[in-house]
């Protein structure tokens, strides 16, 4: 809970644990200094306001960059509240990020602001969609001026045309996989939560990839779990989660050429209220080598892949205060398991 008028002050290490903090931060969480001072951040916050925030806390404590957000609170009221967060990062005199300071202040009462906690992504996607963007648009330059010269100086025969054209077109369509990714994201600013009803949603996805899934002949199984259908999740998010899950799974087993290629899609529910999501495919194992940076941004595992597609899955699933794992093993099975 925030006070109404409290300032929160605390210092965080670049292992995000806490060395200092007010009298304020300590009320706000009702936790004494020693339960707060030599805590992770994930301790003191909690999985979920955790999950809403981790994101900014690299770009200050690797990258040196000051951030400002704002995100919901409640107040000691019980009403809800808007606080703005400053986190500042301290360097040694050698340059060195040491840590940060987090400056936190309520500066507005925010009627439904708790159901739209701002997504923790948006502030570093216009930069990845920069850098990603690049390589593909500077190829479909360089072909395109390749093309524009052979055709002004008359050298240009039909085949090395055929050949500068297929190229622009793998390049077009890498960019416009980088451009869906980002799309349905830009829609989703805040992390607008409804209650859904998960199988329902999955069915949907599941008719939207038919014709992929047609005429890759990939069959497609569902075991839904009917302790728990409905849960609270941004339904753009996790669709586009979802999807990018499943369309990879498509692709690798369409590449792989997989005897009687299959998709398994199960929920579990435990009493906790969660529910885990687990995607299976029949498809080879993934090389142990490419396991620790599946996640990162720009890496993939396929030629022509822009490395987004996985990372936005874990951006959004940890949004939400889930975890998403990966589970491949050599019996050729390939399961990611989102747990919300």
């Amino acid at each position: 809970m925030v006070s109404n008028s409290s300032v929160l002050l605390s210092y965080i290490d670049r292992n995000q644990r806490y060395l200092y903090c007010n009298d304020a931060y300590r009320a706000c969480f009702a936790l004494p200094s020693s339960d707060i001072v030599g805590s992770t951040l994930k301790g003191v916050l909690g999985r979920y306001n955790y999950g809403a925030v981790m994101d900014y806390f690299p770009v200050v404590l690797q990258g040196g960059k000051e951030v400002s957000y704002r995100r919901a609170a409640i107040a000691s009221t019980g009403k809800e509240r808007l606080i703005q967060v400053t986190l500042t990062p301290h360097f040694n005199e050698h340059g060195d990020i040491l840590g940060s300071s987090a400056y936190a202040v309520d500066i507005a009462q925010a009627p439904g602001a708790f159901q739209q906690t701002s997504f923790p992504a948006i502030p570093a996607l216009s930069e990845v969609l920069v850098h990603e963007l690049n390589q593909p648009l500077t190829s479909l330059q360089i072909y395109l001026q390749g093309c524009l010269s052979q055709l002004t100086t008359g050298i240009a025969s039909h085949e090395t045309l055929i050949t500068a054209v297929e190229k622009v077109a793998k390049q077009t369509e890498r960019v416009a996989g980088i451009i869906d990714n980002f799309s349905q994201l830009s829609q989703a600013s805040t992390l607008n939560v409804s209650r859904e009803n998960i199988p329902d949603l999955i069915r949907a996805t599941m008719v939207e990839l038919n014709p992929a899934l047609t005429q890759s002949n990939i069959k497609v199984y569902f075991d839904f779990d009917a302790a728990l259908s409905c849960i609270d999740i941004n339904k753009v998010l996790i669709v586009q989660a979802l999807k990018n899950i499943i369309q990879n799974a498509i692709r690798i087993l369409t590449k792989a050429q997989t005897i009687s290629p299959q998709i398994d899609i199960k929920t579990i529910a435990n009493n906790q209220g969660c529910l885990k999501i687990v995607i299976r495919n029949n498809g080879p194992e993934i090389p142990s080598p490419h396991l620790p940076f599946l996640f990162q941004a720009g890496y993939s595992t396929q030629k022509q892949g822009h490395g987004l597609g996985l990372w936005l899955v874990k951006l959004i699933i940890e949004a939400h205060g889930g975890s998403l794992t990966l589970d491949s093993n050599v019996s050729g099975n390939v399961a990611f398991a989102i747990e919300l």
